[in-house]
This record gives structure tokens, sequence and C-alpha cells, in this order.
């Protein structure tokens, strides 16, 4: 066995008695990360999802996934998973620069500096009215429609036994 194998394993362990309990975003995301490095981005984003469906306001979740995408160079789907986390903490200082350095990265500097302006003005008003998120009408932070459907999504769960057999 070697240590991929051992380490999904690992996962497998964490995850298989209650996949959906809040407390599994971490295991979900770190093995996420480490099929990303493995080449699985299907698997990936999988187990991204499955993190998000077990804690719907994952600000770790969506910033992991928002990084991985821009990896793959798809950044839209980084953009709009950045604005999700963002709209979950707005004050949140990691998700604030790595959403300006992804966009930095994508040569995208007037977009960087808008960030960069957002984020003193939103941590600044966060601060100023001690809250982190605002809620509308179901209880969902505006514009994450889209990311909660998707974390409604069914997931499969064949990764989880693929794996199983790796040596």
């Amino acid at each position: 066995m070697n240590n991929i194998t051992a380490a999904r394993a690992i996962f497998q362990r964490g995850v298989w008695e209650r996949p959906s309990h809040p407390r599994t975003v971490e295991l979900w995301t770190s093995w996420a990360l480490l099929e990303e490095r493995c080449g699985d981005y299907q698997a990936a984003r999988e187990y991204l999802r499955a993190a998000l469906r077990a804690e719907r306001f994952s600000v770790w979740a969506r910033a992991t996934w928002a990084a991985m995408e821009a990896r793959l160079g798809d950044f839209a789907a980084s953009r709009q998973l950045f604005e999700d986390a963002l709209r979950i903490d707005p004050s949140n200082r990691g998700v604030w620069s790595a959403y300006e350095s992804m966009e930095r990265a994508a040569r995208r500097p007037q977009a960087a500096d808008q960030i960069a302006t957002r984020a003193l003005g939103s941590m600044s008003q966060a601060g100023a009215l001690g809250t982190k998120v605002s809620l509308k009408g179901d209880g969902l932070p505006s514009g994450l429609e889209a990311a909660e459907r998707a974390a409604a999504a069914p997931v499969s769960y064949t990764h989880l036994r693929a794996h199983e057999t790796d040596s």
C-alpha cells in the first residue's frame, strides 16, 4: 500500500459513517486536494460538493474550491466561488487575499485592485457592524442560490470504492 492509497483509506474511514456531518468538511476538502494533486479533478469536485452538503456555509471549502479552479484555469468558476465565500464572511482576509492573488495571476491587475478596495471596505463595514453574514429570506446569503443547488446535487460515492484497489 502506497501513501496515496493509505491516505484515501483514512479519508474514506473518516467520512464513510456520516458523510454529511458538518465536522467532515475538512476531511472532504482535504481529500479533494489529494485527488487534485493526483489529477482526478472530477473526484476533487465531487468531494468539494460533499463538503458543501455537509456544511453549506463553509467558507473554507468554497475558497479551496475557488483556488483549485484557478489553478485549473477556470477563472470564472473561481471568481464565483470566491464571491460566494465572501457573501458568507465578508471580513475574511484570507479569502480576499487569495481572490486578489488569483486576479493578479490571471493578469487582471485592475480587477485585483478593485478586489483590494472592496476588501478594505467590506472588512471595515463588517467590523463596524459587528456582523459576518447578512441573510435574506430563506436563510441563504444573497447570490448563493446556485451554490446551494450545486451542494444539493447528488454525490456519487463511486470514487470511494474505485480507489480501494489502488496500489
